[in-house]
């Protein structure tokens, strides 16, 4: 069976980690992004390099899915590929951004909402039917250890949008099992990524003074994770693996 995944948010840190080392093992990449095409296109060119055709496997999409029309154009696209993914991962998520709750607007939990959920219930609607009718699907969603325990405070757009995104990676879960299909999330600490642009530079070194290693989680340490998530057995499913090195609590 070809191997095909489609990436959301691809173009992330964690989108062009993943496809750096795990790339090899895929026939087909659909690699989504909102506007920094060029980046991925450079990576196509320097996989490439490493190996003869491994870089004409990806192929990239754009779409911005704080547009509902945009979103559903990119799934005509992947409906007119010949491969459809059996395998997802879905990586877009907002920046922190330090904030009281009453100074909040809805439009901010509605961007994040629109961006993280309901772009991928858009793209497993189309996605899921088949992978259930070849018996086989492997999904993962990249959450947060907000998740995990007590949630940090000013984050309640952020905590609330990741919530939402285990709650239906769960319920969806329950509904696909014993039919071949997987769908479990990672949820790793502060990781150092443009998502901190925003957050004050103190509250970083807090952060990273309170894990045990004296520092926040890197790309790297979350790679590993996300490949097993993507290759688990039929009976790991459901599951919220956190990855904090060690640090408790917010």
């Amino acid at each position: 069976m070809s191997k095909c995944i489609l990436i959301t948010g691809a173009s992330s840190a964690v989108g062009m980690g993943f496809i750096r080392r795990e790339a090899q093992k895929y026939d087909r990449i659909l690699a989504h992004c909102r506007c920094r095409a060029g980046e991925l296109e450079a990576l196509k060119e320097e996989l490439e390099k490493r190996e003869s055709g491994l870089g004409s496997r990806i192929r990239v999409l754009q779409a911005d899915f704080t547009s509902h029309e945009s979103t559903l154009a990119m799934i005509r696209q992947i409906r007119e590929e010949e491969i459809q993914p059996s395998y997802i991962l879905h990586l877009p998520s907002g920046k922190y951004r330090n904030a009281k709750f009453h100074r909040l607007g809805w439009e901010a939990y509605q961007d994040g909402l629109e961006i993280q959920l309901r772009s991928i219930v858009l793209l497993l609607r189309e996605c899921l039917p088949h992978m259930a009718k070849g018996r086989f699907g492997r999904v993962a969603f990249l959450l947060s250890s907000c998740v995990d325990g007590a949630a940090p405070k000013y984050l309640p757009d952020y905590v609330t949008v990741k919530y939402a995104l285990l709650g239906l990676m769960r319920a969806l879960a329950s509904e696909y099992a014993g039919k071949g299909i997987t769908v479990n999330a990672l949820s790793p600490g502060m990781m150092e990524t443009a998502l901190l642009s925003e957050v004050p530079e103190l509250v970083v070194q807090q952060n990273a003074a309170a894990n045990p290693y004296k520092r926040n989680v890197r790309v790297e340490d979350i790679l590993p994770a996300l490949s097993l998530l993507l290759e688990p057995g039929e009976m790991m499913t459901g599951q919220n693996l956190v990855i904090t090195g060690g640090r408790q609590g917010t």
